[in-house]
């Protein structure tokens, strides 16, 4: 799979841009459509010949750039030095050696972040989405539905952090109550719950709500295989597992209101 190497949005001097150096993009469709949907903006590139040339034609200045350092030579690439006019971008370098004559490659092209593959893109994304401060300039509002404090607790601390809005529901009678006056752009369900199970819970809202109107994204401890299938297929989304661990809850809220 291959996109064309030039900017995938359109350009806008107030956003910040994240350029891409890699192979190919099978690891990078998550991350573009969550970085652009918090304000930035993002180009792709395959060869160096190609990223060389796009920024010698535009003025504007390249703000960081994620480097497969396993296909491309760092040493080579002129635009990461800063000049008169331009500052020097943030280099993000994916590699899957940890040997010391990488590292040092890394240290003297003046990479500031040396990521070992193979990527945990929610993480990645989330550490780009911090250093271009976007993460302050968008807010979501999430239902979340679960009657165990502790995983409201949990989620309060790390959403709230991403500036996204929540509300709690712990026991289902009340949420149709809830979503009269309340649109909410994500609910996160719990599968087992009292008085009705996450999936019946799921099809009364259906009953109401499009998928395309309100995602629900399911929190489970389940490891059932036809409690997981029937999540998958009713939802439309894997469900987050618990325990539930930060990255991931982060980046799959960020991807289900996509």
């Amino acid at each position: 799979m291959s996109a064309p190497e030039n900017n995938i949005t359109a350009l806008q001097t107030n956003k910040k841009h994240l350029a891409f150096l890699i192979s190919d993009d099978l690891v990078t469709e998550s991350m573009i459509n969550i970085i652009e949907k918090k304000g930035g903006k993002t180009s792709i590139y395959y060869t160096i010949k190609s990223l060389e040339a796009s920024f010698k034609q535009n003025t504007e200045n390249l703000d960081a750039l994620i480097v497969d350092m396993d296909h491309f030579d760092l040493t080579k690439l002129s635009c990461i030095q800063s000049t008169a006019n331009t500052k020097r971008p943030k280099i993000f370098a994916l590699s899957s050696k940890n040997d010391m004559d990488t590292r040092l490659k890394a240290v003297q092209s003046n990479v500031q972040s040396f990521i070992m593959k193979p990527l945990n893109t929610n993480e990645l994304t989330q550490h780009i989405s911090a250093f271009f401060g976007l993460n302050k300039h968008i807010i979501h509002d999430v239902l979340i539905v679960d009657d165990d404090s502790m995983t409201l607790k949990f989620c309060q601390k790390f959403l709230e952090a991403e500036n996204i809005r929540l509300r709690f529901v712990s026991n289902p009678k009340d949420i149709l109550h809830e979503l009269e006056n309340y649109n909410p752009d994500l609910i996160l369900l719990d599968y087992y719950m009292p008085y009705a199970n996450g999936l019946d819970i799921n099809r009364v809202i259906r009953q109401i709500y499009s998928i395309s109107e309100i995602p629900i994204l399911f929190m489970t401890g389940s490891k059932d295989h036809d409690v997981l299938t029937n999540i998958r297929k009713e939802s439309g989304l894997d469900p987050i597992l618990k325990p539930i661990h930060r990255e991931d809850l982060v980046g799959r809220v960020f991807e289900a209101m996509q």
